[in-house]
């Protein structure tokens, strides 16, 4: 004697029931997961606990709204079924079950395959950022800022640093060749043309420097001791600066900075002082006498590390022991310098697992319903001697098209987001099919995976069984 308001709001309040009962196992997983979330994303988030009250209405409000719409369909659905015709087991879920079922499989499958690529790509374009080379070795290159009385005694702490076997080269600077950002004006040189603004990056150096990090001089001579480096000022471009000046043959020309005017005697071939997003800069290098160089940077021997860096600690607080000096590794910069881009591919690996995770659970449930509508027709297929082989092809034909139709929009909605986000960087890796294909791929073998499992559960069922199922 229920009517179907009553039908409608029996289904209703159990979807509520199961969305409130789902929210509070979400909030204590959310206390579970928040410390790992905030170390994954690098910031760090809390729950305040004291709007608890605001945060409890806020979670009942979206207990609510998600019980009402996922609700809706089942119970006006439900509610006008003609109850002779489900005693009779007449009632049809009609096309428009079946389209809505698939879609939303269709949905599931388009977001996870996008997520698959999207990990796919990132990861490479992180992978090829860590490997590319870029034209100086900050491998095994500790460094610490010098305070003005180390400062003072630079050449006596780099003659004791010098004494460990381990200790390649030591040198010192005004800035650090990464990430660097410093630009001059005011040069002018020998055969210049045009007055167009002209803007450089300086940086200060001292005898080494180049030996230290491994940079290529390809044209002339880096600084030394044997030249009189210091009583006529030199000066070192990188190739993008002579490019970009119009030089040709720039070794032995003069060069001014800012008024003081000296020779160029050396060409550095370019290096990556900048992150990969951006082109290659105009650089110059130069010895100026005085306290501008305020870092310390030392090259050591790949082993015996821990050992080596206790040592030159130890040296170095012997000339300051009222100072608590650390060494600190350019590789760690370098990789910081590509925090945001780990920190992307990471969460869209988690998300990609996840999404495969749901896509997967909405593709067994529709696979379940159709091996369950089909029980009959599996048992008498059975009887007649059909092969697994056979139940597997009948119930992948309901999969099948849903999961085609996926991933041929998933590509152009992918292609254009990686095309947009790849664009951000200057130096970049080439897309190519393989991970569209391989995503593709992936989607169709868990999906196999899924029909595969009901597939064998049909064959191992007695037939007899299927065939009294009505």
């Amino acid at each position: 004697g229920a009517n179907r308001a009553q039908i409608i709001i029996q289904f209703l309040s159990e979807s509520m029931i199961i969305t409130l009962f789902s929210s509070m196992v979400s909030v204590c997983l959310i206390e579970l997961f928040l410390p790992f979330f905030s170390n994954l994303s690098g910031k760090e988030y809390i729950i305040n606990h004291c709007e608890i009250f605001l945060f409890v209405l806020i979670i009942l409000f979206a207990a609510f709204i998600a019980g009402i719409f996922s609700g809706l369909y089942p119970a006006f659905v439900l509610a006008f079924l003609s109850p002779v015709h489900i005693l009779k087991g007449k009632n049809k879920t009609g096309k428009k079950g079946a389209f809505l079922r698939k879609g939303m499989v269709l949905i599931q499958w388009v977001i996870t395959g996008i997520l698959i690529i999207c990990s796919w790509i990132i990861l490479d374009q992180l992978e090829f950022l860590k490997n590319k080379d870029l034209g100086f070795d900050y491998k095994h290159v500790i460094y610490l800022s010098m305070d003005q009385d180390i400062r003072q005694k630079y050449e006596s702490v780099k003659n004791e640093m010098l004494n460990n076997r381990n200790v390649l080269n030591v040198s010192s600077c005004w800035r650090l060749p990464i990430n660097y950002d410093s630009l001059a004006s005011g040069m002018n040189w020998e055969g210049r043309e045009d007055d167009n603004p002209f803007y450089i990056n300086l940086n200060i150096v001292d005898y080494d420097f180049f030996e230290a990090f491994n940079m290529k001089i390809v044209q002339g001579r880096a600084f030394s001791k044997e030249h009189s480096d210091n009583t006529a000022p030199g000066f070192i471009l990188n190739e993008a600066a002579v490019k970009q000046m119009g030089m040709t043959d720039p070794v032995g020309k003069w060069f001014s900075n800012q008024g003081i005017k000296g020779q160029i005697i050396g060409i550095v071939k370019d290096f990556h002082f900048k992150t990969l997003d951006k082109q290659i800069e105009p650089m110059m290098f130069t010895m100026i006498p005085g306290d501008w160089k305020n870092i310390l940077v030392i090259k050591i021997r790949g082993e015996n590390i821990t050992e080596t860096i206790e040592d030159l600690t130890k040296k170095i607080n012997t000339f300051e022991p009222y100072h608590a000096y650390e060494f600190r590794f350019l590789q760690d910069d370098f990789n910081d310098l590509y925090r945001s881009e780990k920190m992307m591919t990471q969460i869209f690996q988690y998300f990609t697992v996840l999404g495969i995770f749901i896509a997967s659970l909405g593709l067994f449930a529709l696979i379940g319903f159709i091996a369950e509508k089909k029980t009959k027709e599996i048992g008498i297929r059975k009887s007649l001697g059909a092969s697994s082989a056979s139940l597997i092809f009948l119930m992948s034909k309901y999969y099948i098209k849903p999961v085609v139709i996926a991933n041929i929009l998933v590509w152009p909605v992918a292609w254009c987001f990686l095309h947009n986000w790849l664009n951000n960087y200057a130096y970049r890796i080439d897309m190519d099919l393989m991970p569209f294909i391989g995503s593709g791929l992936l989607v169709l073998i868990i999906s196999q995976l899924i029909v595969s499992y009901y597939s064998v559960k049909a064959a191992m069922t007695d037939p007899v069984k299927a065939l009294r199922y009505e």
